[in-house]
């Protein structure tokens, strides 16, 4: 298993307890660089039509676990692709 494939692994498996460095390192992984960087608010966007956006910031050294349910989801639809 690559490392890409566990960090998103683990992040399915408790998007509760996802280090921040971890959970933006996977975000660049999978959608490139952020258009948008703002104070602890980091903006990708995502590859469909409607121009969607991925917002992601931190909560101490921890990632949101509703921001990482988000790109759980938006990864999995793109590796649906």
């Amino acid at each position: 298993m690559s490392r890409k494939d566990k960090a998103l692994a683990k992040a399915k498996r408790n998007p509760h307890n996802v280090e921040w460095g971890d959970f933006e390192a996977m975000c660049r992984r999978y959608f490139g660089e952020p258009i948008r960087e703002r104070g602890s608010h980091v903006m990708f966007q995502l590859p469909w039509d409607d121009n969607s956006l991925l917002n992601i910031q931190r909560r101490g050294k921890q990632a949101k676990p509703e921001q990482v349910k988000d790109a759980v989801r938006a990864i999995e639809r793109l590796l649906d692709q």
